[in-house]
């Protein structure tokens, strides 16, 4: 009887336990590797977000300087952002994220897109007092952006002034 016994048990091992234990590992193994697959794609996927959520910088190395050296190029690029004039690809790219950027605080830009539009901002401000209320009306119409930078005067007027006096 004992022979029986402990050949029940190993055939028991065999054919029960055994492919029980082989499921239970290969379903701990298939958990682990989905949750490694998992994190990978997590990680992907951030990494996408995060390069969507960020404007293109291929523009990074415009020469702004070269653009505000140029009446005709100035006049030609607001034109552009007024609707009343061709624009070239980059004039087309700037109006779609113009909005944005001012909505959202430029947080999508490079730290040199801040610095350059900012400075095209003042040099409109400063020399193209027209176009720049009528941008303002187009691009601002509640005047958010205008009070929260302080673009509703010209500073350097009030310089020039201060100085004459």
């Amino acid at each position: 009887m004992p022979v029986i016994r402990t050949e029940l048990k190993r055939v028991f091992i065999m054919q029960v336990v055994a492919p029980v234990l082989c499921a239970l590992a290969t379903f701990v193994l298939l958990t682990e590797r989905l949750r490694i697959v998992t994190a990978i794609e997590n990680t992907n996927n951030l990494k996408t977000k995060r390069d969507q959520s960020k404007y293109t910088t291929q523009y990074d190395n415009f020469d702004v300087d070269r653009l505000l050296a140029s009446e005709r190029l100035m006049k030609s690029y607001i034109k552009c952002l007024q609707d009343k004039g061709p624009c070239t690809k980059e004039g087309r790219e700037l109006k779609t994220f113009l909005p944005d950027a001012l909505m959202t605080d430029c947080e999508k830009c490079s730290d040199i897109q801040k610095q350059q539009g900012g400075k095209v901002l003042s040099h409109i401000l400063q020399f193209y007092r027209e176009d720049w209320e009528e941008l303002v009306q187009l691009y601002d119409p509640d005047g958010i952006f205008r009070e929260k930078y302080g673009y509703e005067q010209d500073d350097d007027d009030d310089g020039d002034e201060a100085r004459r006096k």
